[in-house]
């Protein structure tokens, strides 16, 4: 009984409890017969008393008694047992911040080889950085024996905590390498790179195969394009800064997949990692600038034109990814033709503008 009373007891939020409260918690968590066979009330009294006893609870002697016999204070004040802090969380040496830790024992006993080694780590750089930079993965494995670990949710959330950045530690991320073809020489720097993502390999195969042919013309003229492998592209386009040239200037990402709430869905997740990536770090950026992420819209309306669709695999709702949520990437009238064909059940894949049908224009616009 006393276990459990101390597991409900800690549980509440408020510091002060009444008798008559703690006896109702226990019961609904035993239920009737079990409470009777534990002791039921004399055996709660036996609980409350230890707890007494052992310095977590205090009654509150104005709140005068239940009424019952053998009696218990009406109310009773929580008291939170003072924490003893390990003394090594005061031995270390880097700025690392710790105060998360202080406050979650259980948090730092988890992570505490790993705060070590990347206090270590700190203090002997301190003075001296080192010219060469290591990858996040390699530094990773020096500090945790995990090559995977830093670059996690996991390790991103415990290096976030202690307020240490990737720069803190000489390290960088490495983008996920993707497929592009480079349709000419890049413009001079300062001027803006257009670059354009499709979503599907055979879309991809054939704009690229149009483009070597000088079958296809696009405006605005396009420097790159790249394959964005589905969802991929959401974590993989950093690597567009691995591309000699292309950190000179402004960069225009325009999108284009197939028209279906997925395929708007992988456009709203890139923006979002661009913004969010920039947010946090321009700096590992060659460019300092953000590239726009630009909704393909007139490819879109192409897609419209032809008039051939097909059902919706999965009926797959359109609350995955909100048409024109913020007024500024889709214009209103583009956006109803798209809702009306998904609430027709209908979507549109971006095979749709096959090989021979642009090969047939003269110029094709993007956005």
């Amino acid at each position: 009984m006393e276990k459990l009373l101390q597991t409900i007891i800690t549980a509440k939020s408020r510091q002060i409890v009444s008798a008559w409260e703690i006896e109702q918690d226990i019961k609904k968590q035993l239920g009737e017969l079990q409470w009777e066979k534990k002791g039921g009330y004399e055996a709660l009294v036996r609980g409350v008393e230890e707890l007494v006893e052992k310095g977590l609870l205090t009654p509150i002697k104005a709140s005068g008694h239940n009424g019952r016999v053998p009696p218990l204070s009406a109310r009773y004040r929580r008291i939170r047992k003072r924490v003893e802090h390990p003394t090594e969380l005061f031995n270390f040496r880097s700025p690392l911040d710790l105060s998360f830790y202080v406050n979650n024992l259980r948090e730092f006993e988890r992570y505490r080889e790993i705060l070590w080694a990347i206090d270590l780590y700190l203090v002997k750089t301190a003075k001296k950085r080192p010219e060469v930079w290591d990858t996040i993965n390699e530094r990773s494995f020096q500090l945790t024996g995990d090559e995977k670990f830093l670059a996690s949710p996991e390790g991103a959330l415990l290096l976030r905590r202690a307020k240490v950045k990737m720069e803190d530690l000489h390290c960088y991320p490495v983008p996920e390498p993707f497929f592009y073809r480079q349709a000419g020489d890049f413009p001079c720097p300062g001027e803006i790179i257009n670059a354009l993502i499709i979503e599907n390999k055979d879309t991809f195969d054939t704009v690229c195969r149009l483009q070597a042919k000088g079958l296809i013309r696009f405006s605005p003229s396009l420097h790159l394009v790249i394959y964005g492998e589905g969802n991929k592209i959401a974590g993989s386009w950093p690597f567009l800064y691995k591309i000699e040239g292309t950190g000179t200037g402004p960069v225009n990402l325009y999108y284009f997949g197939d028209l279906d709430p997925e395929g708007i869905a992988i456009f709203c997740r890139l923006r979002q990692s661009v913004k969010n990536a920039f947010a946090e770090n321009s700096e590992r950026f060659v460019s300092g600038s953000e590239p726009r992420v630009i909704f393909a819209e007139k490819l879109y309306r192409l897609l419209l034109e032809q008039g051939k669709d097909k059902p919706l695999s999965n009926m797959i709702s359109s609350s995955n990814a909100s048409i024109n949520p913020d007024g500024t990437w889709c214009s209103a009238e583009l956006a109803a033709k798209i809702n009306d064909l998904w609430s027709e059940g209908k979507m549109i894949p971006q095979e749709a503008l096959s090989a021979s049908y642009l090969s047939g224009l003269q110029e094709v616009e993007i956005g």
